[in-house]
């Protein structure tokens, strides 16, 4: 049996279990998807790689600036842009070799275990289990869960974990955007302007990148496309082929000749209500702790700080 049993490998399970097996505990992490990361993702098509989950971060939050700096000394992150067609601002942060490899890192050394679908989670009287849709029980004293909310609730709805109304209700009243994410490989650069990204106010699209001037891959010519909240949400279950066509028609003044393209769905792609602390505890029935970027602020500096906010809460108890 563990001291922390994590479901979700996305930056704020990492940032959590990170920060508690440096205090000394024993704490796995297990995730559906093939790799750590969740929205922070990155794939090659062809010869291109793209970054097609999160784009880029800033830094507000003073805590987060201080990790930062130190990601930014180990070369891990560098400073993308200042701005994308817009006056200067923030600095705008990318992961030096794609988004990915910043949830990588935390996640070394740490116990990860990957491709595994939780289904319930259940309070024994002493210890939670974790039951995996093939049979796999885990134990651990402690759950964390920093999947999107209303998995997280699902989990804990199948195992009929009795959660207090009031905790429940606020929880359930997070709510989440979708976002239809295009992968375009291209036969010629692309036309977007330096530096290779550019927020789009159209029906359609959101936003548009150029991956190779974001200093992806060593070759080949890859563009990430997101689609409006409200194409996404009207065309979630549209066939690829149509989806990709109306995508790609809107994006013609920056793209050229498109060599392959791969349609992916992010369900959750951006909280639309948030819930007002950095996560949510409860001691009833055992100690619990939700995360994630839903948690008082979107995007990856929330879900690293909702991590960071998890693993205190947990030392505290």
């Amino acid at each position: 049996m563990t001291d922390c049993l994590v479901v979700g490998a996305g930056l704020a399970g990492l940032a959590a279990a990170r920060d508690l097996a440096n205090h000394g505990w024993q704490v796995l992490v297990i995730d559906k998807g093939s790799r750590p990361g969740g929205r922070m993702a990155t794939r090659p098509l062809g010869e291109a790689e793209f970054d097609y989950g999160a784009q880029y971060f800033t830094v507000r939050d003073p805590v987060f600036a201080a990790a930062v700096d130190q990601w930014s000394r180990q070369g891990l992150v560098r400073v993308w842009s200042y701005g994308f067609g817009e006056s200067a601002g923030h600095p705008r942060y990318a992961v030096s070799g794609g988004m990915n490899r910043l949830p990588h890192a935390l996640a070394h050394g740490l116990e990860v275990r990957t491709r595994v679908r939780a289904g319930s989670c259940t309070w024994t009287g002493d210890r939670w289990q974790v039951v995996a849709g093939t049979g796999e029980v885990w134990e651990a004293r402690r759950l964390l869960l920093t999947a999107p909310v209303p998995q997280s609730l699902a989990l804990l709805e199948a195992g009929a974990v009795p959660l207090p109304s009031a905790w429940r209700s606020r929880l359930q009243a997070i709510a989440y955007d979708p976002c239809l994410a295009l992968l375009a490989r291209l036969a010629e650069p692309s036309r977007i302007p330096p530096p290779g990204g550019l927020p789009l106010t159209g029906p359609v699209l959101a936003w548009i990148a150029d991956n190779a001037q974001k200093g992806l891959g060593s070759g080949g010519f890859g563009v990430t496309l997101h689609a409006q909240p409200a194409f996404s949400a009207s065309h979630w279950d549209d066939p690829p082929e149509g989806v990709a066509q109306q995508m790609l028609e809107e994006a013609a003044p920056y793209v050229g000749r498109v060599a392959e393209w791969k349609l992916h769905r992010w369900r959750f792609a951006q909280p639309r209500t948030l819930y007002p602390e950095r996560c949510a505890g409860s001691e009833a029935p055992g100690p619990l702790v939700l995360a994630g970027d839903a948690f008082a602020g979107p995007r990856v500096e929330g879900a690293w700080l909702s991590g960071i906010a998890a693993a205190a809460w947990l030392r505290q108890r």
